[in-house]
């Protein structure tokens, strides 16, 4: 018995005895590494095979034509990514795993298939071949149905985050009427973090390990609010200071409506986590979002970049001192780096950049980045716009 199919009677023993409703996608990866021992060859594709959420779906699927639909969607996405022999170990492990049998025309010899010499269109081209002319949109289509299928499962939590920050938009327009006008909604929304954060020492303690979004809950119906809860809370206190002083500086006196900086605030959070959580659920072992980060290193980064890009100096009062926004931006993302390039578990095996990019700071630094960059290019294009209407 090859190591493929050992895993895959491994894993079908394993689903008989459990519950198939409540299977998550790590759970489901920590079996098969489990199963698979020390075989590093394997690792990788095993890894990503557990958190397709297609693989998931097919485990859970009880009708028989939707079982046989998603294996060949999922035979046919492994034949355009893997090499004959690791393929053959992962179609070993479909194979065992769902008492299914596989269709393995695209890793032999297709002269001998003649349902593959009859519809050629139905099987994708293996990365070995040359691509076709009339092929070049097939990677992007595939990696649009790759997104999308990563999508599905956080959809219920990304759509209840947004919706959250909806219901604050009006509850943030409601408070602004009652509160002084003298208060600037900057700091109403930075007492609400240090409140929060303070409560976490000791009424609220275990708020500290379930506020916190992880790749566990990312995809757990049970746990969507998880979306909700973790831009207010920070899991660790250093981050915590040091993203309110940040908030301090960049909207101690801001302008903007409370209803608005809220809307904002958790877009943000939003628009960082979610890319970070995508690309964790396909990389990392461990890993959890939660705090203020992604909305301020957004915030830095836009500042930074209307600096760069305007060429003139943007600075920000605070007390005595007036601090350079690139100061802020090299302080800031150096203390960040020192947190998230180091291993956070003993035994999370990704590197330092995949880690990186699996982080709310360098999602909201490419966000704030961007937006300072399409601001720019506006500012370009509307005088050209109103000379071409004038003439």
């Amino acid at each position: 018995m090859g190591k493929g199919r050992e895993i895959g009677a491994q894993l079908n023993a394993w689903l008989a005895r459990g519950d198939r409703e409540a299977l998550q996608s790590r759970r489901l990866e920590g079996v098969l590494l489990d199963a698979l021992g020390s075989d590093d060859r394997l690792r990788a594709p095993v890894r990503d095979l557990a958190l397709q959420p297609l693989l998931l779906k097919l485990l859970q699927e009880s009708s028989p034509a939707a079982r046989r639909s998603m294996l060949e969607t999922l035979v046919q996405d492994l034949h355009a990514t893997y090499a004959p022999t690791v393929l053959a170990e992962l179609l070993d492990l479909l194979e065992a795993a769902t008492g299914l049998s596989v269709g393995r025309g695209l890793s032999s010899n297709a002269t001998s298939l003649p349902e593959a010499q009859s519809r050629p269109e139905s099987r994708r081209p293996a990365p070995t071949r040359s691509p076709q002319p009339g092929g070049r949109s097939m990677p992007w289509r595939q990696a649009a149905r790759a997104v999308l299928l990563d999508l599905q499962p956080l959809a219920p939590g990304v759509a209840l985050a947004f919706v959250n920050a909806l219901v604050f938009l009006w509850l943030g327009d409601e408070l602004g009427r009652l509160l002084p006008r003298s208060w600037s909604s900057g700091m109403v929304l930075l007492l609400v973090l240090a409140g929060l954060q303070l409560l976490l020492l000791r009424p609220l303690a275990g708020l500290r390990r379930s506020a916190p979004l992880t790749l566990a809950d990312s995809d757990d119906p049970h746990r969507v609010w998880r979306w909700i809860s973790a831009p207010w809370l920070h899991h660790r206190q250093s981050e915590a200071l040091l993203n309110g002083l940040m908030l301090l500086i960049l909207l101690g006196d801001t302008p903007l409506p409370l209803g608005q900086l809220l809307l904002r605030y958790l877009l943000t959070s939003l628009a960082t986590m979610l890319p970070a959580v995508l690309l964790g659920r396909r990389w990392l072992r461990f890993a959890r979002w939660d705090g203020a980060t992604g909305a301020v290193a957004a915030l830095i980064a836009l500042a930074t970049g209307v600096s760069l890009l305007h060429w003139r100096p943007v600075s920000f009062p605070f007390g005595v001192l007036t601090v350079p926004v690139w100061v802020l931006f090299v302080v800031y993302g150096v203390l960040q780096l020192g947190w998230i390039l180091p291993r956070q578990h003993h035994e999370e095996t990704a590197p330092p950049r995949q880690r990186l990019l699996c982080s709310c700071w360098w999602w909201g630094t490419s966000w704030g980045l961007l937006w300072a960059l399409l601001t720019r290019l506006q500012g370009w294009a509307e005088p050209l716009l109103r000379a071409a209407g004038g003439g």
